[in-house]
């Protein structure tokens, strides 16, 4: 018992759904009252944190990523497609702004690892003519990042994500279970899912606008709209999970 908060009677999964609430909006957060905050409020955040790490803020136009963000003791970057430093950089019979979420997440994975940690998303797309499960992997490959094709159900969400590595993931239209949109673009979206933690996955959105937001969303909501994801079985640097490269094995070919 800690502060009149006995914790045998919560599950630390009923306490990050809580958390994932309280963060969920404005008309989520405006539910929460002060009393809850106060009882609730460090148990929470601290299941967070044995997750998600510091957040660093970066500028979108100057930097191309929005906030460096650790998880698993690994620090990533996010960057954004449509950061001025690139967004008209040419890319598969248009622009990165345009169609460079592929590449993006591929610079967001290599983030985390010391060799790569400024190469960006022009320097991926630089490689590349087009983008799909094949191609991203191959890339990936390119660079030395041993991975594997999944499928787009759950299961396979949560087979990428069990070894403490992002993945990356593609999309279409995710309608969250309270009625919101998640994403944007219903012709296909490449973004990277950071992390998983009892049912929700931490979702790194690659484009930059209030229609495509990044954040803890649940994992049941993301396979609805998934159409294969990309484990990534190389540890990167200063990797704290504990975990060895994920043996099982997936789709070999797109």
């Amino acid at each position: 018992l800690q502060n009149g908060f006995d914790e045998s009677k919560y599950s630390w999964d009923s306490l990050w759904a809580l958390y994932c609430w309280w963060n969920g909006g404005s008309s989520a957060v405006n539910q929460v009252t002060s009393i809850a905050k106060t009882v609730f409020g460090d148990f929470v955040n601290q299941y967070a944190n044995s997750v998600q790490g510091d957040v660093e803020t970066g500028d979108f136009d100057n930097d191309g990523y929005t906030q460096k963000i650790t998880f698993n003791g690994v620090e990533y970057k996010e960057y954004k497609q449509n950061s001025a430093k690139w967004n008209g950089v040419n890319y598969w019979g248009g622009s990165l702004k345009r169609n460079g979420c592929g590449p993006t997440s591929i610079a967001v994975v290599l983030s985390g690892f010391s060799q790569y940690t400024n190469t960006t998303p022009a320097d991926v797309a630089s490689g590349m003519s087009s983008t799909g499960s094949g191609t991203l992997s191959t890339r990936l490959s390119d660079y030395g990042i041993s991975n594997t094709i999944l499928g787009g159900t759950e299961s396979d969400l949560r087979n990428a994500l069990s070894n403490g590595h992002p993945a990356i993931v593609s999309l279409s239209n995710v309608w969250l279970s309270d009625g919101t949109r998640f994403t944007s673009n219903s012709s296909g979206h490449i973004s990277v899912a950071m992390a998983i933690s009892g049912d929700n996955i931490y979702i790194s959105n690659v484009y930059n606008s209030s229609g495509m937001k990044s954040g803890w969303v649940p994992v049941a909501d993301v396979a609805n709209a998934a159409t294969y994801v990309i484990r990534i079985d190389s540890n990167p640097d200063n990797f704290s999970n504990g975990s060895s490269t994920n043996s099982n094995t997936g789709n070999s070919s797109t």
